[in-house]
């Protein structure tokens, strides 16, 4: 029931707020938004590796984490 819930929050109004700047971003710059369209289903399909990795070696370098 809480997926319910979401949903009813998000309007169609939300969506259209969210997807406008990205969408007119296409128009502006396509090749620009074509390869950062590529490297997001490409990190999506792969569950994040290169993006936890980078977060990871962020947090260790603030921690001092050294192996």
């Amino acid at each position: 029931m809480a997926s319910h819930k979401f949903h009813d929050e998000v309007t169609h109004r939300d969506c259209k707020a969210f997807a406008a700047p990205l969408l007119s971003f296409e128009q502006r710059y396509p090749a620009y938004f074509y390869g950062l369209f590529f490297l997001t289903l490409a990190e999506l399909s792969g569950a994040f590796p290169n993006t936890r990795r980078i977060g990871v070696a962020i947090v260790h370098l603030f921690t001092g984490y050294h192996r």
